[in-house]
Protein backbone atom coordinates (compact mmCIF):
# COMPACT_ATOMS: atom_id res chain seq x y z
CA UNK A 1 0.00 0.00 0.00
CA UNK A 2 0.86 3.59 -0.92
CA UNK A 3 1.65 5.79 1.84
CA UNK A 4 -0.62 8.67 2.64
CA UNK A 5 2.57 11.09 1.76
CA UNK A 6 3.01 9.65 -1.51
CA UNK A 7 -0.73 9.31 -2.77
CA UNK A 8 -0.50 13.14 -2.16
CA UNK A 9 2.46 14.17 -3.96
CA UNK A 10 0.60 11.93 -6.95
CA UNK A 11 -2.00 14.01 -6.91
CA UNK A 12 0.01 17.38 -7.55
CA UNK A 13 -0.74 16.98 -11.01
CA UNK A 14 -3.74 14.05 -10.92
CA UNK A 15 -6.47 15.41 -13.65
CA UNK A 16 -9.22 12.75 -13.24
CA UNK A 17 -11.96 12.33 -15.18
CA UNK A 18 -15.21 10.13 -14.64
CA UNK A 19 -17.41 9.29 -17.36
CA UNK A 20 -21.00 9.06 -16.20
CA UNK A 21 -22.89 11.43 -13.62
CA UNK A 22 -25.22 9.23 -11.96
CA UNK A 23 -24.96 8.51 -8.32
CA UNK A 24 -21.56 5.91 -9.04
CA UNK A 25 -19.85 8.39 -10.98
CA UNK A 26 -20.75 11.45 -8.39
CA UNK A 27 -20.24 9.12 -5.17
CA UNK A 28 -16.49 8.93 -6.76
CA UNK A 29 -16.35 12.35 -7.05
CA UNK A 30 -17.47 13.14 -3.68
CA UNK A 31 -15.36 10.85 -1.92
CA UNK A 32 -12.08 11.85 -4.53
CA UNK A 33 -13.28 16.08 -3.80
CA UNK A 34 -12.89 15.03 0.11
CA UNK A 35 -10.25 13.27 0.68
CA UNK A 36 -7.59 14.38 -2.35
CA UNK A 37 -8.70 18.27 -2.90
CA UNK A 38 -5.63 19.08 -5.21
CA UNK A 39 -6.76 16.95 -7.96
CA UNK A 40 -8.66 18.18 -10.62
CA UNK A 41 -11.94 16.36 -11.14
CA UNK A 42 -14.68 16.25 -13.99
CA UNK A 43 -17.35 15.07 -14.18
CA UNK A 44 -18.62 14.12 -17.90
CA UNK A 45 -21.99 13.01 -18.94
CA UNK A 46 -23.23 12.09 -22.21
CA UNK A 47 -26.81 13.32 -21.58
CA UNK A 48 -28.42 16.69 -22.02
CA UNK A 49 -30.35 15.94 -18.47
CA UNK A 50 -28.80 14.17 -15.75
CA UNK A 51 -30.44 11.61 -13.81
CA UNK A 52 -32.71 10.28 -16.55
CA UNK A 53 -32.56 6.59 -16.39
CA UNK A 54 -31.65 4.48 -12.91
CA UNK A 55 -29.97 7.24 -10.82
CA UNK A 56 -33.51 9.19 -11.02
CA UNK A 57 -35.78 6.32 -11.71
CA UNK A 58 -34.71 3.67 -9.00
CA UNK A 59 -36.67 2.94 -6.41
CA UNK A 60 -34.57 3.68 -3.49
CA UNK A 61 -34.40 0.45 -1.37
CA UNK A 62 -31.09 0.11 0.73
CA UNK A 63 -29.80 -2.89 2.85
CA UNK A 64 -27.41 -4.07 4.53
CA UNK A 65 -26.92 -7.87 4.58
CA UNK A 66 -29.28 -8.99 1.55
CA UNK A 67 -25.89 -9.92 -0.37
CA UNK A 68 -24.08 -13.25 -1.74
CA UNK A 69 -20.56 -13.22 -0.07
CA UNK A 70 -18.59 -11.51 -2.49
CA UNK A 71 -20.63 -8.20 -2.61
CA UNK A 72 -21.49 -8.53 1.22
CA UNK A 73 -18.50 -5.83 2.86
CA UNK A 74 -18.84 -3.37 0.33
CA UNK A 75 -22.73 -3.66 0.69
CA UNK A 76 -22.25 -3.16 4.97
CA UNK A 77 -19.91 -0.29 4.11
CA UNK A 78 -22.46 1.97 2.19
CA UNK A 79 -25.32 0.93 4.34
CA UNK A 80 -23.25 2.76 7.19
CA UNK A 81 -22.23 5.84 4.84
CA UNK A 82 -25.81 6.00 3.86
CA UNK A 83 -27.05 6.22 7.50
CA UNK A 84 -24.27 8.62 8.66
CA UNK A 85 -24.62 11.19 5.06
CA UNK A 86 -28.04 11.19 6.30
CA UNK A 87 -27.15 12.11 10.22
CA UNK A 88 -24.75 14.54 9.04
CA UNK A 89 -26.79 16.75 6.02
CA UNK A 90 -30.74 16.05 7.44
CA UNK A 91 -31.08 13.17 4.86
CA UNK A 92 -34.60 12.74 5.94
CA UNK A 93 -35.56 15.95 4.54
CA UNK A 94 -33.32 16.65 1.77
CA UNK A 95 -33.88 13.23 0.22
CA UNK A 96 -36.25 11.23 1.82
CA UNK A 97 -33.73 8.63 4.18
CA UNK A 98 -35.62 6.75 6.32
CA UNK A 99 -35.12 3.47 8.07
CA UNK A 100 -37.37 0.81 6.44
CA UNK A 101 -39.71 -2.21 7.39
CA UNK A 102 -39.27 -4.86 4.73
CA UNK A 103 -41.84 -7.68 4.26
CA UNK A 104 -42.68 -10.42 1.31
CA UNK A 105 -46.24 -11.00 0.17
CA UNK A 106 -47.40 -13.92 -1.12
CA UNK A 107 -51.37 -13.86 -2.76
CA UNK A 108 -53.17 -15.30 -5.18
CA UNK A 109 -54.71 -13.65 -8.50
CA UNK A 110 -56.01 -14.26 -11.42
CA UNK A 111 -53.55 -15.20 -14.14
CA UNK A 112 -52.66 -12.26 -16.39
CA UNK A 113 -51.36 -14.34 -18.97
CA UNK A 114 -48.59 -16.55 -19.75
CA UNK A 115 -47.53 -19.25 -17.40
CA UNK A 116 -45.67 -18.60 -13.80
CA UNK A 117 -42.61 -18.76 -13.86
CA UNK A 118 -40.89 -21.06 -10.70
CA UNK A 119 -37.40 -20.78 -11.62
CA UNK A 120 -35.25 -20.47 -8.66
CA UNK A 121 -31.19 -19.82 -8.41
CA UNK A 122 -28.96 -17.11 -7.05
CA UNK A 123 -29.54 -14.17 -10.03
CA UNK A 124 -33.31 -13.55 -8.89
CA UNK A 125 -33.52 -10.48 -11.37
CA UNK A 126 -33.17 -12.59 -14.46
CA UNK A 127 -34.49 -15.95 -13.11
CA UNK A 128 -37.79 -13.99 -11.73
CA UNK A 129 -37.68 -14.72 -7.88
CA UNK A 130 -38.30 -11.96 -6.04
CA UNK A 131 -34.65 -10.38 -4.21
CA UNK A 132 -37.20 -10.60 -0.26
CA UNK A 133 -35.45 -14.26 -1.29
CA UNK A 134 -31.90 -12.69 0.27
CA UNK A 135 -32.36 -11.87 3.18
CA UNK A 136 -33.94 -15.03 4.50
CA UNK A 137 -32.57 -15.26 8.48
CA UNK A 138 -31.24 -11.45 8.15
CA UNK A 139 -33.82 -10.22 10.99
CA UNK A 140 -36.58 -12.43 9.55
CA UNK A 141 -39.79 -12.78 11.93
CA UNK A 142 -41.63 -15.56 9.69
CA UNK A 143 -45.10 -15.16 9.42
CA UNK A 144 -46.04 -14.07 13.35
CA UNK A 145 -48.89 -12.38 13.93
CA UNK A 146 -46.82 -9.69 15.21
CA UNK A 147 -45.51 -9.48 11.06
CA UNK A 148 -49.18 -9.83 10.21
CA UNK A 149 -50.13 -6.61 12.71
CA UNK A 150 -46.94 -4.53 11.71
CA UNK A 151 -48.00 -4.79 7.53
CA UNK A 152 -48.22 -1.50 5.84
CA UNK A 153 -51.97 -0.34 6.06
CA UNK A 154 -52.17 0.75 2.94
CA UNK A 155 -50.87 -2.74 1.44
CA UNK A 156 -54.27 -4.63 0.49
CA UNK A 157 -53.26 -7.78 1.94
CA UNK A 158 -56.30 -9.54 3.27
CA UNK A 159 -56.04 -12.84 0.75
CA UNK A 160 -52.55 -12.94 1.15
CA UNK A 161 -49.71 -13.95 3.60
CA UNK A 162 -47.43 -11.26 5.04
CA UNK A 163 -44.78 -11.93 6.45
CA UNK A 164 -41.92 -9.05 7.86
CA UNK A 165 -38.53 -9.64 6.36
CA UNK A 166 -36.55 -7.43 7.63
CA UNK A 167 -36.33 -4.19 10.34
CA UNK A 168 -35.10 -1.01 9.80
CA UNK A 169 -32.03 -1.60 11.62
CA UNK A 170 -30.87 -3.41 8.19
CA UNK A 171 -33.04 -1.80 5.25
CA UNK A 172 -33.84 2.17 4.68
CA UNK A 173 -35.19 4.06 1.99
CA UNK A 174 -34.50 7.47 -0.09
CA UNK A 175 -35.53 9.27 -2.72
CA UNK A 176 -32.38 9.02 -5.56
CA UNK A 177 -33.55 11.50 -7.75
CA UNK A 178 -33.05 13.73 -4.54
CA UNK A 179 -29.85 11.94 -3.44
CA UNK A 180 -28.25 12.73 -6.50
CA UNK A 181 -29.20 16.55 -6.74
CA UNK A 182 -27.69 16.57 -3.12
CA UNK A 183 -24.46 14.95 -3.88
CA UNK A 184 -24.17 17.10 -7.59
CA UNK A 185 -24.46 20.21 -5.82
CA UNK A 186 -21.83 18.83 -3.09
CA UNK A 187 -19.15 17.91 -5.75
CA UNK A 188 -19.81 21.19 -7.54
CA UNK A 189 -18.57 23.40 -4.41
CA UNK A 190 -15.71 21.62 -3.79
CA UNK A 191 -14.34 22.41 -7.35
CA UNK A 192 -15.10 19.22 -8.86
CA UNK A 193 -16.51 20.36 -12.90
CA UNK A 194 -19.24 18.85 -14.38
CA UNK A 195 -20.22 18.86 -18.06
CA UNK A 196 -22.82 17.95 -20.19
CA UNK A 197 -23.90 16.62 -22.76
CA UNK A 198 -20.35 15.83 -23.56
CA UNK A 199 -19.66 12.96 -25.53
CA UNK A 200 -15.97 11.19 -24.88
CA UNK A 201 -14.48 10.26 -28.64
CA UNK A 202 -11.26 9.23 -27.69
CA UNK A 203 -7.65 9.43 -25.60
CA UNK A 204 -4.55 11.42 -26.55
CA UNK A 205 -1.52 9.51 -25.84
CA UNK A 206 2.33 10.88 -25.10
CA UNK A 207 5.45 10.41 -27.44
CA UNK A 208 5.69 7.25 -25.16
CA UNK A 209 2.09 5.67 -25.21
CA UNK A 210 1.02 6.99 -22.38
CA UNK A 211 -2.30 8.26 -21.35
CA UNK A 212 -2.44 12.19 -21.37
CA UNK A 213 -6.06 13.04 -21.93
CA UNK A 214 -9.38 12.77 -23.04
CA UNK A 215 -11.26 14.27 -26.18
CA UNK A 216 -14.98 15.05 -25.57
CA UNK A 217 -17.68 16.90 -27.98
CA UNK A 218 -18.88 19.56 -26.14
CA UNK A 219 -22.77 20.05 -26.86
CA UNK A 220 -22.69 22.50 -29.88
CA UNK A 221 -20.20 19.23 -31.54
CA UNK A 222 -17.01 21.04 -30.91
CA UNK A 223 -14.00 19.19 -29.65
CA UNK A 224 -12.51 19.37 -26.42
CA UNK A 225 -9.53 18.14 -24.93
CA UNK A 226 -9.30 17.00 -21.21
CA UNK A 227 -5.70 16.59 -19.34
CA UNK A 228 -5.78 12.95 -18.17
CA UNK A 229 -3.97 10.82 -15.53
CA UNK A 230 -6.98 8.76 -14.41
CA UNK A 231 -10.16 7.65 -16.02
CA UNK A 232 -13.25 6.11 -14.15
CA UNK A 233 -15.34 4.52 -16.19
CA UNK A 234 -19.02 4.47 -14.50
CA UNK A 235 -21.74 4.59 -16.90
CA UNK A 236 -23.83 2.28 -16.25
CA UNK A 237 -24.75 0.09 -18.79
CA UNK A 238 -23.39 2.23 -21.38
CA UNK A 239 -19.88 1.57 -19.87
CA UNK A 240 -19.04 -1.32 -22.65
CA UNK A 241 -19.97 1.15 -25.34
CA UNK A 242 -18.06 3.68 -23.53
CA UNK A 243 -14.71 1.35 -23.18
CA UNK A 244 -14.97 -0.15 -26.92
CA UNK A 245 -14.91 3.39 -28.28
CA UNK A 246 -11.66 4.71 -25.91
CA UNK A 247 -9.78 1.76 -25.96
CA UNK A 248 -10.77 -0.19 -29.75
CA UNK A 249 -7.48 -1.61 -29.83
CA UNK A 250 -8.30 -3.49 -26.53
CA UNK A 251 -9.41 -7.34 -27.55
CA UNK A 252 -11.23 -7.79 -24.00
CA UNK A 253 -15.01 -6.11 -23.83
CA UNK A 254 -16.30 -5.45 -20.32
CA UNK A 255 -19.37 -7.79 -19.67
CA UNK A 256 -22.01 -5.20 -18.81
CA UNK A 257 -25.42 -5.64 -20.04
CA UNK A 258 -28.50 -3.92 -20.10
CA UNK A 259 -31.68 -5.30 -17.80
CA UNK A 260 -34.60 -2.64 -18.32
CA UNK A 261 -37.75 -2.26 -15.79
CA UNK A 262 -40.44 -0.55 -15.55
CA UNK A 263 -41.90 1.67 -12.97
CA UNK A 264 -44.85 3.83 -11.36
CA UNK A 265 -44.89 6.02 -8.57
CA UNK A 266 -48.36 6.53 -7.33
CA UNK A 267 -50.13 8.56 -4.55
CA UNK A 268 -53.12 6.67 -2.42
CA UNK A 269 -55.38 8.13 0.87
CA UNK A 270 -54.63 5.03 2.26
CA UNK A 271 -51.03 6.03 2.71
CA UNK A 272 -50.13 9.25 5.49
CA UNK A 273 -46.55 9.21 6.53
CA UNK A 274 -45.92 10.30 9.97
CA UNK A 275 -43.88 13.16 10.63
CA UNK A 276 -40.70 12.60 12.41
CA UNK A 277 -40.99 9.08 12.72
CA UNK A 278 -37.66 6.85 12.09
CA UNK A 279 -39.11 3.89 10.58
CA UNK A 280 -42.43 4.75 9.22
CA UNK A 281 -41.48 3.60 5.66
CA UNK A 282 -41.97 0.20 3.98
CA UNK A 283 -41.08 -2.33 1.53
CA UNK A 284 -43.28 -5.13 0.21
CA UNK A 285 -41.76 -8.16 -2.19
CA UNK A 286 -44.60 -9.47 -3.71
CA UNK A 287 -45.29 -13.37 -5.30
CA UNK A 288 -48.66 -13.40 -7.10
CA UNK A 289 -49.89 -16.47 -8.34
CA UNK A 290 -50.63 -16.46 -12.26
CA UNK A 291 -47.98 -13.73 -12.28
CA UNK A 292 -44.69 -14.00 -14.42
CA UNK A 293 -42.91 -11.83 -12.39
CA UNK A 294 -42.60 -10.39 -8.91
CA UNK A 295 -43.68 -6.76 -8.01
CA UNK A 296 -41.69 -4.39 -5.58
CA UNK A 297 -43.66 -1.50 -3.57
CA UNK A 298 -41.82 1.44 -1.38
CA UNK A 299 -43.24 3.91 0.25
CA UNK A 300 -41.37 7.14 0.64
CA UNK A 301 -41.53 9.82 3.25
CA UNK A 302 -42.96 12.42 0.29
CA UNK A 303 -46.38 10.25 0.59
CA UNK A 304 -45.47 8.86 -2.49
CA UNK A 305 -45.56 4.60 -3.64
CA UNK A 306 -43.23 3.33 -6.29
CA UNK A 307 -44.47 0.45 -7.43
CA UNK A 308 -42.15 -1.74 -9.72
CA UNK A 309 -40.04 -5.58 -10.71
CA UNK A 310 -41.56 -5.85 -14.06
CA UNK A 311 -38.60 -5.93 -16.12
CA UNK A 312 -37.25 -6.91 -19.47
CA UNK A 313 -33.66 -7.77 -21.15
CA UNK A 314 -35.36 -7.16 -25.17
CA UNK A 315 -35.66 -3.49 -24.52
CA UNK A 316 -32.70 -1.96 -26.38
CA UNK A 317 -30.34 0.48 -24.69
CA UNK A 318 -30.68 3.94 -26.33
CA UNK A 319 -27.67 5.83 -27.68
CA UNK A 320 -28.14 8.09 -24.37
CA UNK A 321 -30.68 7.89 -21.32
CA UNK A 322 -32.75 11.17 -22.06
CA UNK A 323 -34.14 8.85 -25.32
CA UNK A 324 -35.58 5.80 -22.98
CA UNK A 325 -38.78 5.09 -24.36
CA UNK A 326 -41.56 3.36 -21.99
CA UNK A 327 -43.45 0.65 -23.34
CA UNK A 328 -47.32 1.37 -22.45
CA UNK A 329 -48.27 -2.41 -21.97
CA UNK A 330 -45.82 -2.67 -19.30
CA UNK A 331 -46.77 0.44 -17.62
CA UNK A 332 -50.79 -0.27 -17.91
CA UNK A 333 -50.17 -3.62 -16.21
CA UNK A 334 -48.18 -2.12 -13.46
CA UNK A 335 -51.18 0.50 -13.42
CA UNK A 336 -53.72 -2.47 -13.22
CA UNK A 337 -51.65 -3.99 -10.65
CA UNK A 338 -51.84 -0.70 -8.68
CA UNK A 339 -55.48 -1.13 -8.23
CA UNK A 340 -54.38 -4.71 -6.87
CA UNK A 341 -52.66 -3.88 -4.20
CA UNK A 342 -53.35 -1.23 -2.71
CA UNK A 343 -55.64 -0.86 -0.21
CA UNK A 344 -59.31 0.72 -0.98
CA UNK A 345 -59.37 4.65 -2.13
CA UNK A 346 -57.93 6.12 -5.54
CA UNK A 347 -55.20 5.71 -6.48
CA UNK A 348 -53.41 8.67 -8.68
CA UNK A 349 -50.39 8.30 -11.10
CA UNK A 350 -47.61 10.72 -10.13
CA UNK A 351 -44.70 9.72 -12.78
CA UNK A 352 -43.93 6.61 -14.60
CA UNK A 353 -40.48 5.89 -15.59
CA UNK A 354 -37.83 2.87 -17.27
CA UNK A 355 -34.27 2.33 -15.79
CA UNK A 356 -31.96 0.58 -17.78
CA UNK A 357 -29.99 -1.43 -14.93
CA UNK A 358 -26.38 -2.46 -15.72
CA UNK A 359 -25.66 -6.33 -15.26
CA UNK A 360 -23.13 -8.87 -15.28
CA UNK A 361 -22.58 -12.76 -16.07
CA UNK A 362 -21.70 -13.20 -12.49
CA UNK A 363 -24.47 -10.27 -11.34
CA UNK A 364 -22.12 -8.50 -9.28
CA UNK A 365 -20.19 -5.27 -9.75
CA UNK A 366 -16.90 -4.57 -11.17
CA UNK A 367 -14.66 -1.91 -9.43
CA UNK A 368 -11.72 -2.45 -10.51
CA UNK A 369 -8.30 -0.82 -12.27
CA UNK A 370 -8.31 -2.11 -15.85
CA UNK A 371 -4.41 -3.50 -16.23
CA UNK A 372 -2.62 -1.67 -19.33
CA UNK A 373 -1.94 -4.81 -21.10
CA UNK A 374 -5.74 -4.82 -21.58
CA UNK A 375 -6.12 -1.17 -22.24
CA UNK A 376 -3.40 -1.56 -25.26
CA UNK A 377 -1.78 1.55 -23.70
CA UNK A 378 -0.14 2.15 -20.94
CA UNK A 379 -0.81 4.83 -17.71
CA UNK A 380 0.72 5.63 -14.85
CA UNK A 381 1.70 3.44 -11.97
CA UNK A 382 0.11 3.34 -8.48
CA UNK A 383 -1.76 6.43 -7.25
CA UNK A 384 -0.54 8.65 -10.47
CA UNK A 385 -3.17 7.28 -13.11
CA UNK A 386 -4.70 4.44 -14.49
CA UNK A 387 -8.51 3.47 -16.28
CA UNK A 388 -10.90 2.12 -13.82
CA UNK A 389 -14.46 0.72 -14.07
CA UNK A 390 -17.12 0.96 -11.03
CA UNK A 391 -20.21 -0.21 -13.00
CA UNK A 392 -22.39 -3.62 -13.44
CA UNK A 393 -24.22 -2.96 -9.52
CA UNK A 394 -27.53 -4.21 -11.38
CA UNK A 395 -30.82 -2.91 -9.36
CA UNK A 396 -28.64 -2.42 -6.21
CA UNK A 397 -26.67 0.62 -7.75
CA UNK A 398 -28.37 3.27 -5.32
CA UNK A 399 -27.49 0.84 -2.41
CA UNK A 400 -24.33 0.00 -3.03
CA UNK A 401 -23.50 3.63 -3.79
CA UNK A 402 -21.59 5.22 -1.43
CA UNK A 403 -19.54 2.40 -0.55
CA UNK A 404 -18.55 1.90 -4.30
CA UNK A 405 -17.64 5.89 -4.29
CA UNK A 406 -15.48 5.37 -1.13
CA UNK A 407 -13.46 1.97 -2.03
CA UNK A 408 -13.07 3.87 -5.75
CA UNK A 409 -11.56 7.39 -4.59
CA UNK A 410 -8.91 4.59 -2.11
CA UNK A 411 -7.87 2.14 -5.43
CA UNK A 412 -7.40 5.35 -7.76
CA UNK A 413 -5.22 7.15 -5.10
CA UNK A 414 -2.95 4.05 -4.97
CA UNK A 415 -3.84 2.64 -1.77
CA UNK A 416 -5.86 -0.25 -0.45
CA UNK A 417 -9.48 -0.67 -0.04
CA UNK A 418 -11.39 -0.55 3.03
CA UNK A 419 -13.45 -3.29 2.87
CA UNK A 420 -12.34 -6.79 0.46
CA UNK A 421 -13.78 -6.21 -2.71
CA UNK A 422 -11.05 -8.39 -3.89
CA UNK A 423 -13.78 -10.76 -5.48
CA UNK A 424 -15.57 -7.61 -7.44
CA UNK A 425 -12.91 -7.24 -9.91
CA UNK A 426 -13.02 -7.62 -13.72
CA UNK A 427 -14.79 -10.55 -15.41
Amino acid sequence: MADENDSHKSLEDAHIVILGAGIIGLSAASYLSSSYERAAITLLDSSPTLFACASGRAGGFLAKDWFASPSAPLAELSFRLHRDLSDANDGRTRWGYTRSTSFSLSRTRRATGGEERVSRGDDWLREGTSRVDAAAGNGGSGGSAQSRLTAPEWLRASDGEVERSSTGDTTAQVDPQELCQFLLEQVRQRGVTVRYPATPLRVGRTAADELESLVFADGEGEERVLPCSHILISAGPWSGRLFETLFPASSYRLPISSLAGHSIILRTPTYQPRQNVGDDCHAVFAGIDGLAWHPELFSRVNGYIYLAGLNSSTIPLPEIATDVKEQSGDIEELVSLAGDLVREGDVTIVKTGLCHRPVTPAGRPMLARIPDAVLAIKTRQGGGGGVYVCAGHGPWGISLSLGSGKVMSEMMMGGAPCVDVSQLGLQ
